[in-house]
């Protein structure tokens, strides 16, 4: 069996909730807005992709029968992907070291090739402290981004 790749199932999700109502069509979305920013960088994204496909499948299947997405997942899409993420599989370290690696290595890039200290009579000079607050600095901002991220998700789903 051959292995589809995150953007395909996404790619086939969004085409399978388009022939649901409008009602359903919103519901579906927030679930998914909502389980793939949750535990964004800490849940396996092919895995989550593959259980919103299954589950527009089976939303589709039961629209046809007259059930609604409220009826068939029940009332509250956050619930329901708290309770999905809690049985999806995380990601390695290694896979959050690689994702933060490649930020921090831009940064780094950038900082060798100018030089560092911004004077073009003077030798360049490699300040190591200078490259681990880059990246330490970094990663707590990614963090901040992350945590803004879900803490809007989390707000706008459940106003919705």
């Amino acid at each position: 069996m051959s292995e589809h790749s995150s953007q395909w199932y996404r790619d086939q999700t969004n085409q399978l909730i388009q022939s649901l109502s409008k009602n359903d069509q919103q519901y579906f979305e927030d679930l998914q807005l909502y389980l793939v920013t949750k535990k964004a960088f800490s849940r396996d994204e092919l895995a989550i992709q593959k259980s919103l496909y299954t589950m527009a499948q089976d939303l589709v299947d039961a629209s046809k029968d007259g059930i609604s997405a409220s009826n068939f997942f029940g009332k509250k899409p956050k619930k329901m992907a708290d309770e999905m993420l809690t049985q999806m599989p995380k990601i390695s370290l290694r896979e959050r070291l690689e994702l933060i690696g490649i930020v921090v290595g831009i940064s780094w890039l950038y900082l060798f090739l100018s030089g560092g200290n911004g004077r073009d009579d003077q030798a360049m000079i490699l300040n190591p402290w200078k490259y681990l607050g880059v990246a330490f600095i970094e990663g707590i901002c990614l963090a901040l981004i992350l945590w803004i991220v879900n803490f809007y998700t989390v707000s706008t789903t459940h106003r919705s």
